[in-house]
């Protein structure tokens, strides 16, 4: 059976160039695409040896499973943000709304992180995160929309961990325990799939942010980077030790659309295989056409 494919191509990790990166970007379009496909996540991440803008699709009408997509025209190339958004809009309206109001839940959380870790001042983020918690109480679902993860569900989860994960370290800010919903919400999407194989390390995400950070001196700052650098390898915080009041482990409803997905790892500015590092040259190129 002719099965379209997406070709996904996310930023790689700054430590493990094999292994995906923490830009959260990349995140939520691995939850997308992965929330659109079996529930058989990839498990192989291919290096390749430029860096664009990231995170790119790919699309192929029909694939064979024996389809050797290096040699290949994809039938359209989608990179960036809007035009992935506008990509779903065309494909899969069907199974998923790209334009629901709630993915506007949380919209200035990075900027108001990115604020907190460049200044101390955490009046922002807090604002955001109470205003989370507040449309988490009104909703009276698991998620955002509903009791499965949908689009706005990818938009948020990625901010609010890197809150989690990236505040706490930095400037020892923890969520406050009184936002029960916010934690709800954290332990329910913790325990999805779709969040799972799509999280970066806590390594990458500390890496992301490090340069964001003021420090009080360039000491301070070597110790946060040795502290990443000695992380276990394979940690992610993606525990939640007490219940709020909707606490639940829940698994994403998971819907197929006959979509295979491929997921590409891309280093930008290091070689590692050209053959696939040329093909993604040739994917920009078919944009600016």
């Amino acid at each position: 059976m002719h099965q379209p494919l997406v070709e996904l191509f996310v930023k790689a990790s700054s430590v493990d160039p094999g292994d995906k990166g923490a830009c959260p970007f990349s995140q939520k379009w691995f939850m997308v695409f992965y929330l659109l496909v079996e529930p058989n996540p990839p498990r192989e991440y291919l290096r390749l040896d430029i860096g664009k803008q990231l995170p790119a699709v790919a699309f192929y009408t029909e694939s064979y499973e024996d389809l050797n997509v290096t040699s290949v025209q994809p039938d359209s190339v989608h990179a960036g943000n809007d035009e992935l958004e506008q990509f779903c809009r065309e494909r899969f309206s069907s199974q998923m709304d790209i334009d629901v109001r709630e993915q506007w839940v949380g919209a200035d959380l990075l900027r108001s992180l990115n604020h907190f870790l460049r200044t101390g001042s955490d009046r922002q983020m807090l604002s955001n995160l109470i205003a989370i918690n507040d449309h988490l109480l009104k909703t009276g679902t698991t998620f955002l929309e509903r009791n499965d993860v949908s689009y706005s569900d990818c938009v948020l989860s990625c901010k609010l961990h890197h809150v989690h994960v990236a505040a706490s370290f930095f400037r020892e800010f923890t969520i406050p325990k009184d936002l029960h919903y916010v934690w709800s919400y954290l332990k329910a999407i913790y325990s999805t799939t779709v969040f799972d194989v799509s999280c970066p390390l806590d390594r990458d995400i500390l890496w992301h942010y490090l340069d964001k950070v003021e420090f009080i001196s360039q000491e301070a700052r070597n110790q946060a980077h040795h502290e990443i650098i000695i992380l276990p390898q394979e940690r992610k915080t993606t525990f939640v030790a007490f219940d709020g009041p909707q606490g639940a482990d829940v698994m994403p409803r998971l819907t197929s659309s006959g979509l295979k997905l491929t997921v590409n790892s891309v280093m930008p500015a290091i070689e590692y295989e050209k053959s696939v590092g040329a093909r993604l040259s040739k994917f920009y190129s078919m944009i600016l056409e």
